[in-house]
């Protein structure tokens, strides 16, 4: 388990007037493919089947972050038809909610390789040119760098990188005005500014912050907020904190006001999805969560053995998380039983969740039980 929280206080306040639970329940995805609303692994007639049960207000067991086809945070009679055309292998243009992670994780982590490689090992004196693998150059200098159609596995950059650094405080900053990459996989164009900042003040790791405003002829207009995302030495990405704020969504941001996204060096991945018409759907994603366990030994780091809270289905453990009850289908609901219970110490927690005093969006007076991991919403604000 983290030590601290993730620093991702200031991405939450918006869930408070969005949810009535206690504590906010999220689905778990691993490997989930959009149309496979009973999670089978495979999209089929069934699938079809039970999101028109579900369409139709008739039991159904179809999941709504592989069944909401249009990513609109309903599903709806359009959802159906999606899902009926998947199933009888007809084309159709299809998002999901668990198919958000793979866009966010790709295209922040494209980013955050580019603007590490324009970092400088050493003063630059003169004018270089670096060839790209796939085509290409980058027109390196002492203060910039440009990118003139550089093609690098499929993604191809253009633009102009400036950089300033302060030794002092082990800082580096990238600013981009107007640098495009276009994906030819995806055929997405995407256009950013705004400037990251590296800080390589702990030794074999650096921490990146920042805001970018980005353009995409697939995704619409959205700011991208960067919160101490933690690279490793080889600048691969150790730690996650983004929010988007999307401005005039189009396509799978078409009818989205927000998404957080949260990586944790476990692995574990948390996404909340905010809708336009007010509603929010939160998923869990990382290997092993609802797997049966007998002890917390049997679970991931970040994950411990916990009982159902709700709906409880027979099944009596599942490895879960400790900063939400996590919904595993027809088994049940599971967590820590003592989440967002009211305490004085944290002996009153159990034994792997803290007594913590309010922190934002506080409405009373009461300390309650919460995760050493994440922040929770209580009914009273977040802890």
């Amino acid at each position: 388990m983290l030590p601290i929280k993730i620093p991702c206080r200031t991405t939450l306040p918006l869930l408070a007037a969005l949810v009535t639970l206690a504590t906010l329940v999220a689905s778990t995805a691993g490997a989930d493919v959009c149309g496979d609303a009973n999670l089978d692994g495979v999209v089929d007639d069934t699938d079809a089947v039970l999101v028109f049960r579900r369409v139709a207000g008739l039991s159904s067991s179809a999941v709504k972050r592989t069944s909401d086809l249009d990513v609109d945070g309903v599903l709806t009679d359009a959802d159906a038809v999606r899902s009926l055309r998947l199933a009888a292998g007809l084309p159709d243009t299809v998002s999901c909610t668990a198919s958000q992670i793979d866009g966010f994780s790709d295209r922040s982590n494209a980013i955050l390789r580019i603007g590490a490689a324009a970092i400088p090992g050493g003063a630059r004196i003169a004018q270089s040119t670096i060839p790209c693998a796939n085509g290409g150059f980058r027109a390196a200098g002492a203060t910039s760098e440009e990118h003139v159609d550089c093609n690098e596995n499929g993604l191809i950059t253009n633009g102009i990188i400036t950089f300033d650094d302060d030794p002092q405080n082990s800082i580096f900053r990238d600013s981009y005005q107007g640098f495009s990459f276009f994906d030819l996989s995806t055929f997405e164009n995407l256009i950013i500014t705004g400037t990251l900042a590296y800080d390589f003040s702990v030794a074999n790791e650096t921490t990146v912050t920042g805001t970018l405003d980005a353009s995409s002829n697939l995704l619409g207009t959205f700011t991208d907020q960067y919160f101490d995302i933690v690279l490793n030495d080889d600048f691969n990405v150790l730690e996650t904190s983004i929010r988007t704020d999307v401005t005039n969504g189009l396509g799978a941001f078409a009818n989205l006001s927000a998404v957080e996204y949260i990586l944790l060096r476990s692995g574990i991945e948390d996404l909340i999805v905010f809708f336009s018409n007010g509603t929010t759907e939160r998923t869990v994603f990382g290997e092993g969560l609802c797997d049966r366990c007998s002890s917390s030994q049997q679970c991931g780091q970040d994950m411990g053995c916990f009982p159902c809270v709700d709906n409880c289905g027979g099944t009596p453990r599942v490895c879960s998380v400790d900063f939400v009850n996590l919904n595993c289908g027809p088994p049940g609901v599971f967590g820590p039983p003592e989440l967002c219970a009211p305490c004085v110490t944290g002996a009153e927690c159990g034994s792997v969740l803290s007594c913590f005093q309010c922190d934002s969006d506080c409405s009373g007076f009461i300390d309650r039980c919460s995760s050493n991991v994440l922040f929770v919403e209580c009914v009273d604000g977040f802890f």
